[in-house]
């Protein structure tokens, strides 16, 4: 996650002075830290969090610290803005939630992709009418696992660029395994951001039904220096989602480590007088996709395509909203409640695989 947060920081010096770089390496910290001039580096997240003069901390670890780090840094005084998701239980979420809210601070939660101008139209077609009345949705959140080396490269091609290297040449980049251990999988990496803009575009999810299992036992990890590593696979790997919005509206959702490549849209949503597709288009930038939204209309046969290119969401796009927000003393355009929901339905996803029961969603926002 540093490689797309710390250049849009960077990029934005009206928004952000970054003072302080906290890496579990200290070496690579202080690496970091210097090359983006910030004055403070450290190894330990509760010493930076206790030392550090930064009024927002964004916490990019792994998902099972999330709520640790968060509410360390809420108890420190600090606004916080957490990657996907936003914690790993409801009890966490409204801990989290509660906590700030007793410090007047201000929470923030990824993945914050309802800022997609897609998104917006897509919201204002369904709302219109377009496409009468919704009957389901679907979304993939499939993809291969992240089982190659520079999955996240344009921060590293960049210090490469400037002769500097962060990593060993003969170890896998530090967060390839986390993907296939206990604790992560393609729910809380992948499907999390299916859930947020299923929930966005229709609304809350009342109830979940759910299949999940391992697919495969073990990955093969490519190494940087083309070596490869066995990861066994400690995670359910392949988890099909239901969900139930009332008033017989559905959505499906796919989230598995297989699923390289597919032709399947980004996006479907049916109603009963048309249909709304996504797909994308290689961007100006090699490594962007550019969405574009489709909407058939049934009375005519035809498609009518709406390409989007001016202002699209990009993973680090919340922390630039937040900051923005924060300086000019308005609440974010990203709901927190939204955050908390699908912490929720994620919760509550597994939860129906292990019982082979539907459970009731409680929250809303």
């Amino acid at each position: 996650m540093v490689n797309y947060y710390l250049p849009e920081a960077s990029e934005n010096p009206d928004l952000f002075d970054i003072v302080g770089i906290c890496d579990e390496d200290p070496e690579r910290a202080e690496t970091l830290a210097r090359f983006v001039g910030a004055s403070e580096w450290f190894s330990d997240y509760t010493e930076l969090l206790a030392h550090s003069s930064a009024d927002l901390v964004a916490v990019l670890t792994s998902t099972d610290s999330h709520y640790a780090v968060a509410l360390a840094g809420i108890e420190a005084g600090k606004h916080v803005y957490v990657e996907k998701p936003f914690a790993r239980t409801l009890a966490g979420a409204d801990h989290l939630l509660h906590t700030a809210g007793a410090s007047g601070l201000q929470v923030m939660a990824a993945p914050t992709l309802m800022l997609d101008p897609s998104n917006a139209l897509i919201r204002s077609l369904i709302s219109n009418g377009s496409i009468g009345r919704l009957a389901f949705a679907s979304v993939s959140a499939a993809q291969a696992g992240e089982v190659s080396s520079g999955h996240s490269s344009r921060f590293s091609q960049h210090l490469t660029q400037e002769g500097i290297s962060l990593a060993n040449e003969t170890q896998e980049e530090p967060d390839l395994p986390w993907y296939f251990k206990s604790g992560s999988g393609p729910v809380f990496d992948s499907a999390v951001d299916a859930i947020t803009r299923m929930t966005g575009l229709i609304g809350p999810a009342r109830r979940v039904t759910a299949f999940s299992g391992t697919s495969a036992d073990h990955r093969e990890i490519l190494l940087i220096a083309s070596e490869e590593r066995v990861i066994p696979t400690a995670q359910d790997d392949t988890t099909l989602l239901l969900l139930d919005f009332g008033d017989s509206r559905y959505g499906y959702i796919n989230s598995s480590w297989f699923g390289k490549a597919s032709k399947t849209p980004a996006l479907e949503i049916i109603g009963s007088e048309g249909s709304i597709a996504v797909t994308s288009v290689r961007g100006t930038d090699a490594n962007e996709q550019e969405p574009v939204v489709h909407l058939y209309h049934n009375k005519t046969a035809k498609w009518e395509d709406f390409p989007l290119t001016e202002g699209l969401w990009r993973i680090p796009t919340g922390l630039t909203h937040f900051a923005q927000c924060l300086l000019e003393d308005n609440p974010p355009d990203v709901s927190i409640q939204q955050a908390r929901h699908v912490v929720e339905v994620i919760e509550k996803t597994y939860l129906a695989a292990e019982r082979g029961r539907t459970q009731d969603i409680a929250t809303t926002f």
